[in-house]
This record gives structure tokens, C-alpha cells and sequence, in this order.
């Protein structure tokens, strides 16, 4: 049975919408929140001929930073200002604070400048306030956020397709978007950030629908992060609102000048997230950047992939030619690469596969397991496609249903959607939830440790005299040892795989270890599994290169557990007969 939604703040709930930037100047006379910092120069109120305005906190490179964007009529580089909230007194912004200055574009569609800056180096556990401006044309009002423990556990809120405008009722369509950001704030207060998989507008460079998009005021505290959608990179609107992190210049990228591209990647915590342009067709190129983050990252715990375009929908688009193409190739190569969670849209329904190796459902999936917790095996990914979050537009079931066999759950209310996702050390909880009613729609629980394993307090190995290799930085976290073996053979022809198996143990401990495990081919991430009763045995891909390849095998560390490296083990792989 699925539970209820946890109790809400007793104080009254509705959208919160931040006046229009076409009618309002931020920070002028009684609107400024906070009076400006007591030094030569400075007030608090803007000029009269100035506007600062589509302000927004976003997600930095990982948890310790954080990105901003904002708008502006002043042809300059502006300002953010950042103190601890604890100086503030008597609602004045702390005379202590640091300074940070922002890049600034040319001018927009609308004769303003949009203004990117990016804040690092924040302390866990801390309350943060900060403004925007210059001394010249003077100060926004003071917004505030606060940045979490740092944990193995956090929470995002994912959503899908906003798409502004898309009822040909801007107003209408921000309603419903921000009464959904404020549901979600009231019932989840632990949200680390929320997460589009794309289309937040449906013109890409209509500012009127970005001002509707960006109006939950919840934006100037809660960080933001995006993906490109088919709606939004036409236009380089998208890179002006959004200061996102890590965006490449080598994959994903926008067809000309005129639109926006690239794919990018951020860090929190122990996850990797990956976000994937799908408007650029070059299949081979996202994998490669797949592939290369995922290597770059090797004590990432877990890997999530967002892009737009869904692969496993079950509605008006889950036959397209192009989307047969991305479900051919993207499926094999993220169950091969160890990815273990794709969220996506697109398609407006709410669909949430089976656990899927490739494009076959997996065999740990077992008749009727459409809700409750699901254990995968190696190779297996979930894939979630959200619904609208806004109510702009519905898709009803594609006529080819039957055919939609990847599909474990499928729903359609007609109702806005969003989807609370915990990340915990062990597992990953996706929890969807109805905007009109706010009932459950679904629940699942991605356990790649069962909780058997968990349970087990079996006795661990010695490692027989292989080391491995501690991390430092871990207080309160047990040593362990990692060990590879190759099992079987040390050598194999071209096309046959060879399998390894990893044991971890705890140093002076008859603890079982848990948690999950990356195999290396050099420098190259070849494998990921998660350890059962300390062990994992891994089939090595068939496609490694004639030659000889130095593997070594990582554990990640968790919130108990110290990563861990094993000694290097070779692999001859011989020409095939």
C-alpha cells in the first residue's frame, strides 16, 4: 500500500509568484527587503533607471557551489554579494561579506543583459544571504539559502515539462507550475534542488513565458538544474537564464549561435548527475560523454542520466522515428556502462519502467513487481518519464500501447506530476506525486543491496595480502580492503569475456561490507556492481581492446566505509580466431 504524504506546515499554501520584470523594479523604495551594506557608495534602492529582475539560484559544480543568473538594464558587469545570515541585525546586510563578479552577456531580446556568477566554497550546514547588484546602480533585495550536510543521504524534486505557454495561457500554465513548486517545497522541506528534464517554455526565446517559469519565488532559495528540451534550445534564451554547470564544448552541442546546446554534469554529494542535450542527434558523442564523466568520477556512488526525449514513454511520441532511434542505442550502452537511474519527459505521461538490461526487461523483475522495492542486477537500469508539472499539455496512450512492453506503471490523470527522490547510501526512493489531489501515483525503491545483504553479519576475508589503497579525509569511517581477482583465466581471444570478482572487507572487522564497486581498464571505467555479502562477480565486456589491460578495482566509500583501491591485476585479451 502506499503511504500518504507526510504532514505539511499548518500555514495557508498557495502559488507564490514574484511580480512580473515588466512591472516591478526589484528593490526600489518600499519593495527593497533589506537596507544596503554601510559603506561608501552603496544603497539600498536601484537607480530609477535600473532593473535587475528573472533572478536565479541554480545548482553549481556540486554541493559546495552554487550558480546564478539574473537579468539586468545596467550595461555592466554586476555584483553578488554573500554573508552569513547570522550577521544580519536588524535587517541590515552584514558589513562583512564577499564579493563575487559576474560575466555579463550582450544585450537580450528585451534590451537587457543577463549577468552568470557563481558561488564555491560553501560550508555545510550553513544559512546563507545575498544580493545582486553594483554600487553605481544599487542593490536588489536580500534573498537567502542554506546549504545541507554532507551526506550520502539527500533529496531532489524532479519534473517534467513545464512548457509555458503551451495552453496558449502563459498565466495560466505559471499558475499550475507554481502551485506544483509550492506543493512540493510544503510537503518535502528537505528538497536539496529540483530538476527539469526540459521544456520549460514553449517558445524558446519568448520572455514572457520564462517570467511565468521563473516566478516561484522558491527559485531565489532552492537551486535549480535543467535540461535542454525541444522547446527550449532553438533560442539562446536558455543559456542566458540558465547558468549551468560544467556545460561541454565538445559534445552536445547547439547547431549555430542562434540556439543553446551542450551537454554538462554536476556532482552532489555521491551521486553524478548527467544531463544529456537529445535535441543534438550524434548518439555516439552522448555516450562518449557518458563515458568519460563516469571515468572522471569513479568514487561517484551512483550515476543519473537526464535528458528530454524518453526513451521508454507510452505516449504520443514512444514511436517516433527519432525515438526508436535513441531506444536502439542509448538503452545497450547505459546498462553496459553501469549508469542506474534515467529520468526523462517529453511525453507528458507518467510512465516508470521495469528494471531494464539494454532493451529487455531484466530477469530480477518478476510478474506483478510494479511497485515496492526493486533489486537490480548487473546491467540493470530504471527509467522514469514524468508527466507535465504545469498542466499545460496532456498526452493520452499511444495507440500502440500493447506494444509499450518496458512499461511497469502508467498513469494518466490529467493532473500535474512531480516526483521526490531520495538518495541514501543504499538506495535510491522515487516517490510520485498527484498536484490536484496530492495522492501517491507511484512508489519505488531502487535497492541494489536487498535487504538480505544488509542483514547478513557474516565474516569478511583477509584479502590475502592485498592492500589496496585508503582514502584520507574519512574520520569516523571504518578501513576497508578491496581485492580483484580474474577468475579462471588470466588471458581470453577477442569477443569472449572474462569475468572478475571483487571482495571487500573491513580492516579488523568481521562486518559484512556493503555497497558498490567500479572496475578500471586503466583509466577507464569498464564495470559497475553492487557487493552481496561482501562479494561481487562481474562479467568484463567483450569489447575490450587486443592487448594487454592493467584492471584494478575501486570501492566506494559510503557514509560507514572508507574507499578503497585493490592492486592491479592483468588482462591479455588475444586476437579472436
Amino acid at each position: 500500500m502506499l503511504p500518504a504524504l507526510p504532514a505539511r506546515p499548518s500555514a495557508t499554501r498557495g502559488p507564490a509568484l514574484r511580480p512580473s520584470r515588466r512591472t516591478v523594479l526589484l528593490g526600489l523604495g518600499a519593495a527593497a527587503a533589506l537596507p544596503a551594506v554601510q559603506v561608501a557608495g552603496s544603497s539600498a534602492a536601484l537607480a530609477d533607471d535600473v532593473t535587475i529582475s528573472d533572478l536565479l539560484l541554480q545548482v553549481g559544480a556540486d554541493e559546495t557551489s552554487r550558480n546564478l543568473a539574473w537579468f539586468t538594464s545596467e550595461d555592466a558587469a554586476q555584483t553578488v554579494q554573500l554573508a552569513l545570515a547570522e550577521a544580519m541585525t536588524d535587517e541590515t546586510f552584514p558589513t562583512t561579506y564577499s564579493s563575487v563578479t559576474a560575466t555579463t552577456g550582450a544585450t537580450i531580446t528585451d534590451g537587457e543583459y543577463y549577468q552568470h556568477a557563481t558561488l564555491s566554497g560553501l560550508a555545510a550546514e550553513t544559512d546563507y544571504v545575498y544580493r545582486v547588484g553594483s554600487e553605481t546602480a544599487g542593490w536588489s533585495e536580500v534573498y537567502s539559502f542554506s546549504t545541507q550536510a554532507a551526506s550520502s543521504t539527500f533529496s531532489f524534486v524532479f519534473v517534467g515539462d513545464p512548457q509555458i505557454g503551451s495552453s496558449h495561457d502563459n498565466a495560466g500554465d505559471g499558475e499550475g507550475w507554481a502551485t506544483t513548486i509550492a506543493l512540493a517545497e510544503a510537503s518535502y522541506p528537505d528538497t536539496a534542488f529540483v530538476l527539469t528534464s526540459g521544456d520549460q517554455v514553449d517558445t524558446a526565446s519568448n520572455e514572457e513565458q520564462y517570467t511565468y517559469f521563473l516566478a516561484p519565488e522558491q527559485f531565489t532559495s532552492i537551486p535549480l538544474a535543467t535540461a535542454l528540451g525541444n522547446h527550449d534550445y532553438s533560442s539562446t534564451a536558455y543559456h542566458e537564464h540558465f547558468n549551468v554547470p560544467n556545460v561541454s564544448d565538445t559534445y552536445g552541442l547547439a547547431a549555430d549561435a542562434t540556439q543553446s546546446g551542450g551537454d554538462a554534469f554536476f556532482v552532489w554529494n555521491d551521486a553524478l548527475f548527467i544531463t544529456l542535450n537529445t535535441n543534438n542527434t550524434d548518439t555516439d558523442g552522448h555516450l562518449a560523454y557518458v563515458e568519460a564523466t563516469m571515468n572522471a568520477h569513479p568514487d561517484a556512488a551512483w550515476t543519473i542520466v537526464v535528458f528530454h526525449h524518453s526513451v521508454f514513454s507510452t505516449a504520443s511520441h514512444a514511436f517516433d522515428d527519432y525515438i526508436v532511434t535513441l531506444r536502439d542505442v542509448l538503452p545497450a550502452a547505459f546498462s553496459e556502462l553501469g549508469v542506474d537511474l534515467v529520468l526523462m519527459g517529453h511525453d507528458h505521461h507518467f510512465t516508470r519502467s521495469y528494471l531494464m538490461n539494454g532493451t529487455g526487461i531484466s530477469a530480477a523483475e518478476t510478474a506483478g513487481s510494479v511497485s515496492g522495492t526493486v533489486v537490480p542486477e548487473e546491467g540493470d537500469v530504471l527509467y522514469l518519464t514524468a508527466n507535465s508539472s504545469s498542466g499545460s499539455k496532456f498526452y493520452a496512450d499511444n495507440s500502440r500501447i500493447d506494444e509499450c512492453y518496458w512499461a511497469a506503471i502508467d498513469d494518466q490523470q490529467e493532473h500535474p506530476n512531480f516526483t521526490y527522490v531520495t538518495v541514501s547510501e543504499d538506495t535510491i526512493t522515487l516517490t510520485t506525486v498527484d498536484t490536484t489531489t496530492e495522492a501517491v501515483v507511484d512508489q519505488v525503491v531502487l535497492a541494489p543491496v536487498s535487504e538480505d545483504d544488509s542483514d547478513d553479519t557474516g565474516s569478511g576475508g583477509t584479502g590475502s595480502g592485498d592492500t589496496g589503497s585508503g582514502d584520507t579525509g574519512s574520520a569516523g569511517r571504518a578501513e576497508t580492503r578491496t581485492r580483484l581477482n580474474l577468475t579462471r583465466h588470466r588471458q581470453v581471444r577477442g569477443g569472449t569475456a572474462a569475468r572478475a570478482r571483487v571482495t571487500v572487507t573491513a580492516v579488523g572487522s568481521d562486518e559484512v561490507v556493503r555497497g558498490r564497486v567500479k572496475i578500471f581498464a586503466g583509466e577507464r571505467l569498464v564495470r559497475t556492481a553492487t557487493l552481496k555479502k561482501g562479494t561481487a562477480v562481474v562479467t568484463l565486456p567483450k569489447t575490450l581492446s587486443v592487448g594487454t589491460h592493467e584492471l584494478h578495482a575501486v570501492y566506494v566509500r559510503t557514509d560507514d566505509y572508507r574507499r578503497s583501491v585493490s592492486s592491479a591485476r592483468t588482462l591479455r585479451v588475444r586476437r579472436a580466431r
